[in-house]
């Protein structure tokens, strides 16, 4: 986990030198599960984020405005009723667990000054935000945890405030403590425990990512177990324990993160992971001069991420609700094509009988005719309805044979149309993983919307009468620069391809789709060079790229189809992105990434 005991250390002696003393002015609850809180200090406005969620617990000072919900959720109330306007006296962490205490001054209805204790346990999903009283007992928390759940330690209002349970570990400021712990690192009971394990079950606050980097900076093995090692790697490992706890004991932090390197080489390094101490290394990492703005652009870049897949995820659902009902309906209507593929024996018995009407007398079972139908001909047998006339008999399988010629047609047509919308369906979803910002995910979501696979809202402006509604900009599609200096343009849903097909492209621009797969539609602006003769190499380039924005991009080679945009027409009526095109040629290439 990236916020541990010794970040959190951090964490709290830089928001001690800054919030000491200052004042509360704000108090919204943004999430379920997550409070800031607005504070008056030293000149200075800040914003506090303290955060008991599950995936991301945290506390730091942030600069991202949430917007508040209308109605304060019952936490919210009681904080604002018992601390909004107090001071802030002291910031404390317990030992280096991660639980923060904030003691803060307020005065009562009499205009007595109490002192209330917020308490903030950042322990993945157990973290909470818990206000106490000065006796200890719990005023509200923004998780209610009775005895059904844990027995021993109820945080709910009116219940005394119980720390959560110790663990016996050295403290990193215990150096002595530290030292002689090393020597019994070959004891029996340690000498089968990984090195970095061997760290993470001794030392307080510490996480297996700064067990692994001490380590390293050891140059041990942190994988080899601590009874294999010599009395050399025991030594290196003490010191270098040692000198990183003095750090920790002299607060001498360096914010860093660390990042992923991208598989994308168009993409920045994605956040990885951080930390505060200088032993905490990696290939790629960037220096903060603040814990808290290390901490609150990490979670910030992450939230961001979690919230595009939030959204990403619940318009992909609609869609495959969707897809999924289309398939169901095409296996039935593909049966019934099935079940009256031979609706031509109707009419040929019908004509039999009515070759052979003299032979049926009322009553008769069955009739026995010549079937010239057949190659030769033969005798055929056919089975009568006794309760119906001899003249009627006929009508009776041509009738049929109308019904079944019907529903294979009907159904025929009905398959075409299925097909046809599943592969729309199909593009949407290919469209949606495209998409890298949340207003070209709600282009997606409202092109659903608007053809009825996901209903309407209240957040949609209804049309009146009489008026036009105004519809919203396009998002702006990618644009790139061939190696030959061309715009190279990139939709990435649908109306960002109908934007650049249909009102972008022009004269001799070329078109590019990425043959019989969804993907998205790309053109090259022929006029954005003089001269605007486009060469085989930006052909090349468009056509890497249309391969590389469609759903066999991890192909290791694609063929797209291209040609000049008179050569592309929208039919009437179709849905967003779909066209016809002709008189195309294909390439084969690489997909290109590109981003």
């Amino acid at each position: 986990m990236a916020y541990d005991g010794i970040v959190t250390a951090a964490a709290v002696y830089e928001l001690s030198g800054l919030l000491k003393n200052g004042r509360i002015d704000k108090i919204v609850q943004c999430e379920a599960d997550e409070i800031h809180i607005g504070c008056y200090a030293g000149g200075e406005n800040y914003r506090l984020l303290l955060s008991a969620n599950a995936g991301n617990p945290r506390m730091h000072l942030t600069r991202t405005k949430k917007e508040a919900p209308m109605i304060a959720p019952p936490f919210c109330m009681v904080l604002r009723k018992y601390i909004q306007g107090g001071r802030i006296l002291d910031i404390t962490q317990n030992g280096y667990d991660r639980t923060v205490t904030f003691s803060i001054e307020h005065p009562n209805e009499m205009g007595d000054f109490c002192l209330y204790t917020l308490i903030v346990e950042i322990m993945g999903k157990h973290s909470n935000i818990i206000l106490t009283n000065e006796s200890g007992t719990i005023l509200d928390a923004i998780k209610h945890i009775d005895s059904s759940v844990n027995s021993y330690r109820e945080v709910m209002p009116a219940r005394p405030y119980i720390l959560p349970p110790e663990q016996k570990k050295i403290l990193p400021s215990d150096i002595d403590a530290v030292s002689l712990l090393m020597d019994s690192a070959l004891s029996f009971e340690n000498e089968n425990l990984r090195a970095d394990k061997f760290l993470l079950n001794n030392i307080s606050g510490f996480s297996p990512l700064l067990c692994k980097a001490v380590c390293i900076q050891a140059g041990v093995d942190f994988t080899g177990k601590m009874g294999d090692f010599s009395q050399n790697n025991i030594a290196s490992l003490r010191d270098t324990l040692l000198s990183v706890c003095n750090d920790i004991k002299n607060n001498n932090f360096k914010p860093k993160m660390l990042l992923a390197e991208s598989d994308n080489p168009y993409l920045p390094p994605a956040p990885k992971d951080v930390h505060c101490l200088s032993v905490v290394s990696g290939e790629y990492v960037k220096v903060y001069n603040t814990v808290n703005l290390m901490l609150d652009e990490f979670y910030g870049s992450i939230d961001a991420v979690q919230r595009l897949a939030q959204k990403k995820s619940n318009v992909a659902k609609n869609i495959g609700l969707a897809l999924d009902r289309c398939k169901r309906k095409l296996a039935e209507q593909q049966e019934a094509v099935t079940a009256n593929d031979d609706y031509e024996k109707f009419k040929i018995t019908g004509e039999l009988l009515t070759a052979n009407l003299y032979k049926i007398k009322p009553g008769t079972e069955a009739v026995t005719v010549d079937d010239y139908y057949q190659n030769p001909p033969a005798e055929r047998t056919i089975k009568l309805d006794t309760n119906i006339a001899p003249s009627l008999q006929a009508q009776k399988f041509f009738k049929k044979y109308r019904k079944a010629k019907s529903t294979y047609e009907q159904n025929q047509e009905h398959c075409l149309n299925t097909i046809e919308e599943i592969e729309y369906l199909e593009n949407v979803a290919q469209m949606l993983d495209t998409c890298t910002l949340a207003d070209e995910i709600s282009e997606v979501r409202q092109e659903l919307k608007e053809q009825g696979y996901i209903k309407f809202d209240g957040t949609d402006k209804k049309k009146k009468p009489g008026k036009k509604v105004k519809e919203p900009a396009v998002t702006k599609p990618l644009k790139f620069t061939s190696v030959d200096g061309f715009e190279i343009w990139v939709g990435k849903n649908n109306k960002q391809n109908d934007m650049i097909t249909t009102k972008i492209a022009s004269g001799a621009d070329i078109w590019f789709h990425v043959k019989n797969a969804p993907g998205s539609h790309v053109i090259i602006r022929a006029a954005s060079v003089p001269g605007g003769i486009i060469p085989d190499t930006t052909i090349e380039e468009a056509a890497g790229i249309a391969a590389w924005y469609s759903s066999v991009k991890n192909s290791t080679a694609v063929d797209v189809d291209y040609t000049t945009i008179k050569n592309v027409k929208k039919p009437s009526g179709a849905k967003p992105g779909m066209v016809n095109y002709f008189n195309y040629s294909t390439i084969r290439v690489k997909p290109l990434p590109r981003g």
